[in-house]
């Protein structure tokens, strides 16, 4: 899983936010490659149930992106969408192994774009658990 804090403006730990120059402690700002905006990348699970979140303020943070691999239990592929927030999950089929005595699985990707960590675990639990339908479906 991929979770990032896409944010308005690079942050470097040398700036002080809110007058504070220890808030950004043990964050690090990077420029995604291919379209030169800054983000703070997660270690951690963000769906875990205590997870490390990076210290940046609400207000510098633009969206945050998950991407995730389901391997069972999948939901309807197509656009999820709640409170903002959107969730686009796909069906594929992958190898796994050697490409000589590989075999197959399916597995889902899910993809959630949202404006909080919260909004994006509500997101991500109302499509797990079912309660949640696609606004666009694709099967």
């Amino acid at each position: 899983m991929t979770t990032r804090f896409w944010l308005r403006t690079p942050l470097s730990l040398e700036e002080k936010v809110d007058g504070r120059a220890d808030l950004l402690k043990g964050t690090r700002t990077r420029v995604d490659y291919e379209n030169g905006k800054p983000y703070v990348p997660m270690s951690g699970d963000v769906m875990g149930p205590v997870p490390a979140l990076p210290t940046i303020p609400a207000g510098l943070v633009r969206v945050i992106t998950y991407i995730g691999m389901i391997q069972n239990g999948f939901r309807s592929d197509g656009i999820y969408r709640y409170k903002g927030a959107e969730a686009r999950l796909t069906t594929e089929t992958q190898e796994v192994g050697h490409r000589d005595a590989g075999t197959t699985v399916k597995v889902q990707t899910m993809v959630i774009s949202a404006g909080s960590v919260r909004t994006l675990r509500e997101i991500y639990s109302k499509i797990r658990s079912g309660e949640l339908e696609p606004t666009e479906k694709w099967a």
